[in-house]
């Protein structure tokens, strides 16, 4: 997850000192808020079109929170 977010933009706003940080509260995003997202990747060792979406969708979320 953390290379996607990193190569699809989604940590650009980040800065430097923060990503580390960010990272670590995304995580924890994910297992609290989207563990279905999690178990699909998990599961399907693949990213369809619609776990991709649902990453994108659950990573924009997230940076909404992010601070």
């Amino acid at each position: 997850m953390s290379i996607f977010a990193g190569t699809q933009g989604f940590i650009d706003p980040v800065p430097v000192n923060a990503v580390t940080r960010y990272e670590a509260a995304m995580l924890q995003f994910f297992r609290s808020n989207h563990a279905d997202v999690l178990a699909d990747i998990r599961d399907k060792r693949d990213l369809t079109d619609d776990t991709r979406a649902k990453l994108k969708d659950a990573l924009t979320a997230f940076g909404k929170t992010f601070a």
